[in-house]
C-alpha cells in the first residue's frame, strides 16, 4: 500500500533532525510519514506568544476566485504523531481560534475529519475559511477515473461534514509519485483522467479551485493543454536554500498567474540536510537584524516571495511564532544574504522528495 512505501523508520537521533515532535525513547525507531508532504525540523529558539502580536493578514490572490488565499497556514503533517487525528483536532481549533484561516489536509493524511470538526469547533463562520485536501493517488483505478474522482471528492466533503472545499488538489504528480518508490506508478493518462475529474467537481460546486501539488513544469503544462484549464493552485517544497532551478520553477509558477503554496520552508535546520551550519548561520544573521526569531524571519521570506506557507502549528510554542509574523517586509540586505548561503543541489536531496524544478 502507498501509506506503508512512505512510512521510513528512521532512528531516533534522524527523527530529531527532520521532525517537530519525536518519540522521547530515543532507543525505538520512530516512523516518519514522507508522502508528497512537507518535512520539518525542530526549533530551539522559538518565542513566547505575545497577546499584542498581529495575527499575519497577508493573503495570496488566486485567480477566477474572489476569496483570497490567507498566506498563513496548518497542516496537520507529517509526523505519526502531527497526523493523529487527536491532534489535528485539537491543533486545528486552536489554529483558528487564534485566528488562522487556512487549513490544509489529505485524504492520504487520515485526518480529514478531525480538521471538519476543528472546523466546527472553532465557532469561525466557513465563509471565512480557506480549506484544502489532496487527492490519494495511490488508490487511483485503471479505469473509471473520472468516476472514482466523483467519489474520492464526495467521501472527503462527507468525512469533513463540508459542502465544497476552496481548493482539491491532485497529490503527486507521475515524475514525483514514481521517484518515491511507490509500489504502483501514476501514468501522465491516469494524471490527465484524475484532473478532469476534479474540473467536473468544480462545475458541481464541490470543488472551487483546482490545485496541484509535486507537479512538474511539463506535468502543468499537459493538463492546461489537455484541458483547457490551468491549475489555480500549486504546492511543493520550498525554502531560501533550493537550487536555482527550484526558485525558477516559482517564478515561473507565479507568471503563469499561479497561485503558489509552499511547505517544509524551516526543514534545512539539521542533519541529514546539507550545509546547515551556513543556513543556520545566515538566517541568524538576519535574525540577529530584525530582533526577531530565525522562524520568523523564514516566514516573512516566504510572504515576501508572494507566496503561501503551510506548517505544522499543532504545538502551540509553533503556532505562536508562526501565525504572528513580523508585520514588515526584509529589507534588500536581509535577502542578500539569505540568497547568498550555498544551496542544495538536485541529486543529494532527490533521496528525501524530489525538487521542483529539478525535472522538466
Amino acid at each position: 500500500m502507498l501509506l506503508q512505501a512512505i512510512v521510513l523508520l528512521l532512528p531516533a537521533t534522524i527523527c530529531q533532525a527532520v521532525c517537530d515532535v519525536c518519540d522521547d525513547d530515543s532507543s525505538n525507531d520512530v516512523s516518519l510519514l514522507q508522502s508528497s508532504t512537507q518535512l520539518r525540523m525542530p526549533r530551539t529558539i522559538v518565542s513566547q506568544w505575545d497577546p499584542s502580536a498581529k495575527v499575519c493578514d497577508n493573503f495570496v490572490q488566486v485567480r477566477g476566485s474572489t476569496k483570497p488565499m490567507p498566506s498563513v497556514g496548518y497542516i496537520p503533517c507529517c509526523t505519526e504523531t502531527d497526523t493523529m487525528p487527536s491532534v489535528a483536532l485539537q491543533g486545528g481549533t486552536r489554529f483558528l481560534k487564534r485566528g488562522g484561516r487556512l487549513l490544509d489536509t489529505a485524504q492520504l493524511y487520515g485526518n480529514e475529519g478531525a480538521i471538519g470538526e476543528a472546523i466546527q469547533r472553532s465557532g469561525v463562520p466557513r465563509a471565512e475559511i480557506f480549506v484544502s485536501s489532496k487527492i490519494d493517488i495511490s488508490k487511483v483505478p485503471s479505469t473509471g477515473v473520472r468516476e472514482w474522482v466523483a467519489g474520492a471528492v464526495r467521501t472527503s466533503l462527507q468525512t469533513m461534514q463540508l459542502s465544497y472545499l476552496d481548493v482539491m488538489l491532485i497529490h503527486m504528480g507521475p515524475t514525483a509519485a514514481n521517484l518515491s518508490s511507490y509500489t504502483t506508478n501514476l501514468t501522465a493518462q491516469q494524471n490527465l483522467e484524475i484532473y478532469k475529474g476534479l474540473i467536473d467537481a468544480q462545475k458541481r460546486g464541490e470543488v472551487l479551485n483546482l490545485g496541484v501539488c509535486l507537479h512538474t513544469r511539463s506535468e502543468i503544462e499537459h493538463l492546461a493543454r489537455s484541458t483547457g484549464v490551468q491549475p489555480a493552485i500549486a504546492m511543493f517544497w520550498y525554502s531560501p536554500f533550493m537550487p536555482e532551478v527550484t526558485h525558477d520553477y516559482k517564478h515561473w509558477l507565479q507568471s503563469q498567474g499561479i497561485a503558489v503554496v509552499v511547505y517544509g520552508t524551516l526543514n534545512w535546520k539539521y542533519d541529514p540536510f546539507p550545509h546547515q551550519q551556513e543556513h543556520m548561520r545566515s538566517a541568524m544573521e538576519v535574525a540577529d537584524r530584525n530582533n526577531a526569531t530565525f522562524g520568523r524571519i523564514i516566514i516573512r521570506w516566504a510572504l515576501d516571495e508572494k507566496v503561501a506557507v503551510i506548517t505544522s502549528m499543532a504545538n502551540p510554542t509553533f503556532l505562536n511564532e508562526d501565525l504572528y509574523c513580523l508585520q514588515n517586509p526584509l529589507s534588500r540586505q536581509d535577502h542578500l544574504s539569505l540568497a547568498s548561503s550555498p544551496k542544495w543541489t538536485c541529486k543529494e536531496i532527490e533521496p528525501i522528495q524530489p525538487l521542483m524544478g529539478c525535472y522538466p
